[in-house]
């Protein structure tokens, strides 16, 4: 290659580098314990949380940690301890900006990558019902996902190239799907036919997704069930209220003039006859 030729290549290339450098520094104000977003992550909220977090990672030039732009370097490289440091904060950020509850169930996620990639798998279903605000069934789960997350860190699947890692990894997968779908109510027996009868097996995040569809389904349908009866509750009170006052409104009026009711002295035809038509 000729000396313009390299100098070309060089010069169009260290644009590139240029951003990928920026996005591997951090400023003094960064720290771990720095919250981006002021309303916490309760399940409820994704749409907008992801949302102001992907704003927020965006102005810091960290938004490529989360979508794969800036992927895991090789660790004998020279740049993979500074893209650690500087992972490792982007999932503080994260972390912090949960609430506490879905903060232990997600703080052994190994990149900000997977973070992201869990949260979205669990909370980022596509439908019209993700909108409701919903917190009730998403705890049990929460927790034996930490339990297991714990327990994956104590014995961690050994890495090996024959194959028999991914065996176990599928394996454990599998028996995780069974624990959860088998601990549910009665009421989700249908559901969990449903996913028993799917071929391949689904994923526990997403069979956590369809458990989660249908409860938000119960909630719209008591919801508008609840509205219904309180109309209906209303207007029959409305009718009572109205025929009470038909039938002892007249009754309530009393003349002491005549001792008739209906009227009153200041009304009673007896004494004032150009009144009243009182009889």
């Amino acid at each position: 290659m000729e000396p313009g030729e390299a100098a070309m290549v060089e010069t169009t290339t260290s644009p590139k580098h240029q951003v990928r450098a920026d996005c591997l520094q951090l400023q003094d104000s960064d720290h771990p314990t720095m919250i981006l977003v002021t309303t916490p992550l309760d399940g409820g909220n994704y749409l907008i949380w992801s949302r102001l977090i992907r704003i927020s990672l965006g102005a810091k030039m960290k938004l490529g940690f989360i979508d794969g732009k800036i992927p895991k370097p090789e660790k004998d490289s020279d740049e993979f301890g500074q893209w650690y440091r500087v992972d490792c904060m982007v999932r503080c950020w994260i972390l912090n900006s949960m609430s506490k509850d879905l903060f232990e169930s997600f703080v052994y996620a190994n990149s900000a990558r997977e973070l992201w990639l869990e949260l979205e798998g669990r909370f980022g279903q596509c439908s019209c019902l993700c909108c409701i605000n919903f917190r009730g069934k998403s705890s049990p789960f929460l927790k034996i996902k930490r339990l297991w997350d714990e327990l994956a860190c104590l014995m961690p699947t050994p890495n090996c190239t024959c194959g028999s890692a991914k065996a176990v990894e599928e394996q454990t997968a599998c028996n995780q799907l069974m624990q959860f779908i088998m601990g549910l109510n009665d009421v989700y027996d249908h559901v969990r036919t449903q996913i028993l009868v799917m071929d391949p097996l689904p994923s526990v995040n997403k069979a956590y997704r369809m458990i989660l569809l249908v409860e938000k389904q119960r909630q719209v349908n008591l919801g508008l069930k609840d509205e219904s009866e309180n109309s209906a509750m209303h207007v029959k009170t409305s009718v009572m209220r109205k025929e009470m006052v038909h039938n002892s409104g007249e009754g309530r009026i009393y003349c002491d003039n005549c001792d008739k009711t209906g009227h009153t002295h200041e009304t009673c035809f007896k004494l004032h006859p150009m009144k009243g038509k009182h009889r």
